[in-house]
């Protein structure tokens, strides 16, 4: 008599092997959706701290990301504004992030000062500055 495995038992086989397959699928798709956030939500943190070096070297607002040196890959979905408070002597710059990225999940991790939507991601800070 020769030994083999019944229809049965190759059925629940595969419908484990499924199982953990849409496990891994689900797993890895949302560390994927996530470190997508996260490289967007760094961009921004650096295109802020380049926007401060420049608020302080230069003395002059800008609107451009162009002022800035960096290299980013896909910088047209960024942008930049900033505006002088002369009361305060302050300067607030805004990035805004306009991609195709989860907006609330770079919301949560930037947390504080951010507002996002379904179309962008703004992020601001403001500044002092002696000039």
């Amino acid at each position: 008599m020769k030994k083999a495995f019944t229809i049965i038992e190759l059925l629940i086989v595969l419908g484990v092997i499924s199982l953990l397959t849409s496990i891994v699928l689900k797993v890895s798709t949302d560390a994927v959706i996530h470190s997508r956030a996260l490289q967007v939500a760094v961009n921004i943190t650096c295109i802020m701290r380049a926007t401060q070096g420049q608020l302080l070297t230069s003395k002059a607002t800008f609107d451009s990301i162009d002022v800035l040196d960096l290299s980013l890959t896909n910088a047209s979905e960024y942008a930049i504004d900033t505006a002088y408070s002369g009361s305060d002597s302050t300067v607030i710059a805004t990035v805004t992030y306009s991609g195709k990225v989860d907006k609330e999940k770079i919301r949560g991790i930037l947390a504080t000062d951010t507002i996002a939507d379904s179309e962008k991601v703004s992020y601001y800070k403001v500044f002092p500055v002696y000039w």
